[in-house]
């Protein structure tokens, strides 16, 4: 069941509708499964059924409605997010100048490969014809 204060802050529409629909779904608990109407309750618990789906197609609509502006506001929040990290980042490039750029993945082994062929890498030992004979 949904918290009450969760339900407060559901649309009105949705609110009545999900009172309604509780209310019509508890009349046609009372039913007669053989199809035949009951003394007590006559036709009342067919109807509530009708009623039940009706206010079913309202709460489908309400969350669709919902749904649709929950989007819209995402959007609007992420627009509004980019702007401001593109300003902060423009700051960042008029106070610091621009940023030399990561290197990606394949810049980097060749980086390395270089390191490695000029002998200033890992590994690298001075030789005899490295050394300076003075």
């Amino acid at each position: 069941m949904m918290p009450e204060a969760a339900f407060g802050r559901l649309p009105k529409a949705m609110r009545g509708a999900l009172a309604k629909l509780g209310a019509d779904l508890a009349l046609w608990k009372l039913r007669d499964d053989k199809g035949a109407l009951r003394k007590d309750t006559g036709a009342r618990p067919r109807v509530a059924a009708g009623e039940a789906v009706r206010s079913i197609d309202v709460l489908l609509r309400e969350l669709h409605q919902l749904r649709s502006t929950l989007i819209d506001e995402i959007r609007e929040f992420d627009d509004e997010a980019g702007r401001r990290t593109d300003e902060l980042l423009a700051k960042i490039r008029d106070e610091h100048g621009t940023p030399t750029p990561l290197p990606d993945e394949e810049s980097d082994d060749e980086l390395l490969d270089e390191w490695h062929d000029t002998g200033s890498g890992p590994g690298w030992s001075p030789s005899s014809d490295d050394t300076d004979e003075r």
